[in-house]
């Protein structure tokens, strides 16, 4: 018996929107806090958000979390062009709906 490993999945899972720009955002190593401010969501949200993404990418942490996400092709995505936000007198990207590739 012979197996052979593959690196090529099957189908792209379907990402909601605010999952793809929760994606983006952790791709660029902001924690849930932050996240959160940015998306003006509350910490839990994003924490539903980032199980849900490794529940549909069949990940079980985040490193998996951005493997996957190139393998599918879901990054690199078109990087946001919108207003910044000042959090913690750092400046972190604000998304808005159009900015997150589909």
């Amino acid at each position: 018996m012979s197996y052979t490993l593959n690196l090529k999945p099957n189908t792209t899972p379907r990402l909601s929107q605010r999952e793809k720009e929760t994606l983006y955002l952790i791709a660029f190593e902001y924690n849930n806090k932050e996240i959160a401010k940015i998306l003006y969501l509350s910490p839990d949200t994003i924490d539903s958000h980032r199980k849900r993404l490794m529940s549909k990418l069949g990940v079980c942490n985040s490193a998996g979390l951005i493997s996957k996400a190139y393998q599918y092709n879901i990054l690199p995505m078109q990087a946001p062009s919108s207003e910044i936000a000042n959090i913690n007198h750092s400046h972190i990207i604000r998304l808005s709906t159009s900015s997150v590739a589909s």
